[in-house]
């Protein structure tokens, strides 16, 4: 009998349940502030406010945020309707949660709903005191919007696009010495002079878009893309409330005299038109303007090319992008054409792009006559409309190479946008027809 003690097995080990305060350990807010603080960057805004419920040491961390930025939207998933606790969240965010706070970058906030605007201009107040450098206002509500006089001095401002259906009382004092870019839309003014205060109170201004201007003398680029919308025309008492709006384009695109850039869209060169051609209103002469864009030529952008062509005597660049209309606009626009050959042409014009270009035969007249008239010419690009059949590409690309040999400058190029994929898809076309 064998009385050697039998070997006892250990019982397998059963783990320990984790201990309440293990359960509870917040091993995020253990991390590093700078990489808190990198996380909070990347949150959107509400979700970075939500955190400083995980931890005390959450709510200190947005004064050491780099380059804060934040988004506000009151705008709720599915839900047309305003939030109650909207209010109570922003007078929490600027005076709780940003209590440390010494600076922001950027503050964006769409309002969809009205609030009060003693309780908007207090919120706006209150960043611009944060010494903001970019400010985005969207209030989308009749008569809701910000009237403080703080907006108005802001020394830290250098970017404010600012949207509202609301007068706006413009101070003498005005003075915003740090800004370089405005974007107004809807904002309105009860007389010109204020539109000429804040133009005047922006000394380094230079570059933005209007609703509507007088003297804009500071500007360097312009991008206009104004136009009546379909419920003012139908609205409109009479035909003189439409010419009214025409003269007010026009009087806008005359303002910006001074730019050395304009871009003006077809909606913008069409109600121009009427005040400049068939009310012998005086568009003035663009001395520095060297880059000209049009967008989307109709009947009326093809007449008042020829006057713009003449009105800037320096113009070295110009764009053309797709054309609306063609049949029959190249005698409009030859019938426009002074006298003489514009000073720009025979002189400056230096470049031209021709954007989605579809080969009409008025668009190859207007070609034609450029590389005749153009002295100077270096470069003519070309780019094809999308939807323009490869046939018709490859035609058009054959009439344009001939077309090189007429220029007038001896040292211009005519350049085609993706030209080797466009002639392989013409060979694989051709094959296909096989």
């Amino acid at each position: 009998m064998d009385l050697t003690p039998s070997k006892r097995h250990k019982p397998p080990t059963i783990p320990e349940t984790p201990t309440a305060a293990a359960v509870k350990e917040d091993r995020i807010s253990n991390l590093p502030d700078s990489i808190l603080c990198h996380i909070l960057s990347k949150l959107p805004t509400k979700t970075a406010i939500a955190t400083a419920v995980v931890s005390s040491k959450w709510k200190h961390l947005f004064a050491s945020i780099v380059n804060l930025s934040l988004v506000i939207d009151d705008a709720a998933p599915n839900n047309p309707q305003p939030n109650p606790n909207f209010v109570n969240f922003m007078y929490h965010l600027l005076t709780v949660t940003l209590r440390d706070v010494t600076c922001i970058e950027k503050f964006v906030l769409h309002c969809n709903h009205d609030y009060g605007n003693s309780h908007i201009d207090a919120w706006i107040s209150t960043v611009l005191g944060l010494k903001v450098s970019s400010l985005t206002l969207f209030f989308h509500v009749e008569n809701t919007g910000v009237s403080t006089e703080s907006l108005f001095r802001c020394e830290t401002l250098g970017d404010l696009l600012w949207c509202q259906h609301f007068y706006a009382e413009v101070p003498d004092t005005f003075f915003l010495p740090n800004l370089t870019r405005l974007f107004l839309a809807l904002v309105k003014f009860p007389d010109s002079e204020s539109f000429d205060i804040i133009i005047s109170g922006c000394p380094v201004l230079d570059g933005s878009t209007y609703y509507w201007g007088m003297k804009l003398n500071s500007l360097l680029r312009a991008y206009i893309d104004v136009g009546p919308s379909d419920s003012m025309v139908e609205n409109a008492d009479d035909d003189e409330d439409v010419l009214e709006y025409d003269q007010n384009v026009a009087k806008l695109v005359a303002a910006c005299c001074n730019v050395g850039f304009l871009y003006l869209s077809m909606p913008s060169v069409t109600v121009s038109y009427s005040p400049f051609l068939l009310c012998n209103a005086q568009l003035p002469t663009f001395q520095n303007l060297t880059e000209l864009q049009l967008g989307d030529l109709n009947n009326h952008g093809w007449e008042f090319l020829p006057h713009l062509l003449e009105s800037a005597p320096n113009l070295e660049t110009l764009v053309l992008k797709r054309f609306m209309e063609h049949e029959g606009c190249f005698a409009k626009f030859e019938s426009s054409i002074p006298n003489c050959v514009p000073a720009c042409l025979s002189i400056h014009l230096r470049t031209i792009y021709f954007k989605e270009f579809n080969g009409e035969q008025d668009e190859l007249e207007l070609v034609s006559y450029f590389l005749t008239t153009a002295e100077v010419l270096r470069d003519v690009e070309f780019s094809f409309c999308s939807s323009l059949p490869i046939g018709k590409q490859y035609s058009t690309w054959s009439k344009l190479s001939s077309l090189q040999w007429c220029s007038k400058s001896k040292n211009c190029k005519i350049h085609f946008a993706n030209v080797i994929s466009m002639l392989q898809s013409f060979i694989e076309w051709m094959k296909s027809l096989k």
